[in-house]
């Protein structure tokens, strides 16, 4: 009787060796699937699907390091992505305003338009820049860092820009025009910046295996 019941203990884990050996040997294959199907989504810059799929790969094996970094790289750049988007519009306010404003002072040095001309345009264009400066702190409350401290170096070149066109109104309004030198000081901060902002970006798309050219419009 003893040995029938050691008989029956030996088979019945037999059988449950069996069964973890299967169900690891799926577990294991639906891993592979997953973790291959996401590297296939992520090279074809399909984030959300590349996330799914390494998700379930960290839901499958939730020690595996390579599913855990495959899982973040593609967060990253899916951010980085709907960064770029997002932002995109307002950066070609930015530029618009930009150009316009070296058309108009080219005008002013050439005698084209007048002074009143001159200081209404550019408080138009002042105006606007202050709406853009209001648009990216608005896309500010959505970030994570590091893109957030790099959004924060484009925030800094629009308010110096807002700071340098009201110093070039005021210096009209008061015919002071020893206050061009600080403006252009304070449009020379805002170059500064937002090349500051163009570099951190390059360094961000480099380093997440990104090609910046790709995301920004023609």
């Amino acid at each position: 009787m003893g040995r029938y019941n050691v008989s029956k203990q030996v088979s019945f884990i037999l059988i449950m060796m069996v069964l973890i050996v299967m169900i690891t040997g799926c577990s294991s294959a639906e891993f592979n699937k997953a973790m291959e199907n996401g590297k296939q989504a992520l090279s074809e810059g399909k984030y959300d699907d590349a996330i799914k799929y390494f998700q379930k790969a960290v839901e499958l094996k939730p020690n595996s390091e390579e599913a855990k970094k495959a899982l973040e790289e593609a967060i990253k750049k899916k951010d980085f992505k709907s960064y770029i988007k997002t932002v995109a519009p307002t950066m070609q306010s930015i530029l618009e305003i930009s150009t316009k404003w070296d058309s108009l002072r080219q005008q002013s040095t050439q005698g084209v338009i007048t002074d009143i001309e001159f200081g209404m345009q550019t408080m138009d264009l002042a105006t606007k820049m202050r709406q853009t400066v209001e648009e990216l702190e608005s896309i500010s409350l959505n970030l994570k860092e590091p893109l957030k401290s790099i959004h924060e170096l484009l925030i800094s070149s629009a308010e110096q820009n807002v700071n340098g066109l009201t110093e070039v109104i005021s210096a009209i309004d008061q015919g002071d025009y020893s206050k061009i030198t600080s403006a252009n000081n304070y449009l020379s901060e805002a170059r500064k910046y937002e090349r500051q902002y163009v570099d951190k970006l390059q360094e961000l798309a480099k380093e997440i295996g990104i090609d910046l050219n790709e995301l920004l419009p023609n």
